[in-house]
């Protein structure tokens, strides 16, 4: 029998969404989750494993939106009982980077739409990481990802 569990929001124990542990977990928090969204926040600090120097470059970045998508599977997941999938980024047929690099200490928000999902496993993302203090936009992608049913 799956034992169903309930998400409350934000919810803040993303190791029981991902399968990263420790310092590669990229994501700190689950702000909002739906059927076919989800909403993350990151803050870039000064001991994070991706930072180059003092920064945080911006294809860094799309570690911590494809964590965000995996955040989406283990909210599906979690909330039905079931164990946590690995999943792959493959790719992008498009990323626009809005900047550089992003600054120690700051908090990003992170909104990603389904795009579509097949019963495979693949599925395409829409994704927008933003500057939370400002929202002002610093990468948008659409995200190919594939997360094995077996």
């Amino acid at each position: 029998m799956t034992t169903t569990r309930q998400l409350t929001f934000p919810f803040t124990q993303v190791d029981q969404l991902l399968p990263q542990s420790g310092a590669m977990i990229q994501v700190d928090r689950v702000l909002d989750y739906g059927a076919n969204y989800i909403v993350t926040e990151f803050t870039i600090r000064p001991n994070n494993i991706l930072l180059e120097g003092d920064k945080f470059v911006n294809y860094s970045a799309l570690e911590v939106m494809a964590q965000s998508i995996g955040c989406w599977e283990g909210c599906r997941s979690y909330s039905q009982g079931k164990p946590i999938r690995l999943g792959y980024f493959l790719g992008s047929r498009k990323i626009d980077f809005y900047c550089d690099a992003i600054e120690i200490g700051t908090t990003l928000e992170i909104k990603v739409q389904l795009s579509l999902q097949d019963e495979t496993g693949f599925g395409v993302f829409d994704v927008e990481l933003f500057e939370k203090a400002s929202q002002k936009l610093l990468i948008k992608a659409a995200l190919n990802v594939y997360s094995p049913n077996k």
